[in-house]
């Protein structure tokens, strides 16, 4: 059912004026048409957007979701329940996901990185330490690091490391010596889970 025409001059010309749709036309319909009846899928098309309103009648401004080419935009809190035995929800953003919640919420991860941490002698005991900054962590998530690269120069030295949530979205990463050794300078990728 076209909602919008982007050429009612075909709709015109067509016996009964119920032509096939416009890929610039607005309409509801269905993916499957041939389907039988229970396997029906209901599909919406606009040539711009489709966007998602609650307590409002549309005025291109106060939208809670909208779905443009290659791009899916919430203005609102997103909360998912993933039941047990589902695959883990998983969000990969270049910015903060804020208020994103999820019960069972093992697949929830923040990530970042350390600046170089090593490069000097330890003692058996001692640690050399780095932070990264991790929007979203807080202290009561867990916190795992590896490095970005072999920290050992040589494979009879051991290294203990170490990653907890220091502050609110600061992750504090601990290299410690197992034994005397130098531990190669380089970058700890963390990552930071409910």
């Amino acid at each position: 059912m076209a909602l919008g025409d982007s050429n009612p001059a075909k709709t015109l010309a067509t016996p009964g004026h119920r032509p096939s749709n416009d890929p610039n036309d607005t309409w509801i319909g269905l993916d499957n048409p041939n389907a039988i009846m229970s396997g029906f899928q209901l599909a919406f098309g606009a040539p711009i957007s489709i966007s998602s309103y609650i307590g409002n009648v549309g005025d291109n401004n106060n939208w809670l979701e909208r779905l443009q080419t290659g791009l899916k935009t919430f203005a609102v809190p997103i909360s998912s329940i993933v039941k047990q035995g589902t695959a883990p929800f998983q969000v990969v953003s270049s910015t903060p996901v804020a208020h994103l919640t999820s019960q069972f919420a093992q697949g929830f991860s923040l990530t970042g990185a350390t600046g170089s941490i090593g490069g000097s002698q330890l003692q058996a005991g001692q640690c050399a330490s780095g932070t990264a900054t991790v929007s979203g962590a807080d202290t009561s998530m867990t916190a795992v690091a590896s490095p970005s690269s072999n920290p050992l120069a040589d494979s009879n030295h051991g290294l203990s490391i170490w990653a907890f949530v220091s502050a609110a979205n600061t992750v504090t990463v601990e290299v410690c010596a197992v034994v005397t050794t130098t531990p190669i300078s380089t970058t700890y990728n963390v990552r930071v889970s409910q």
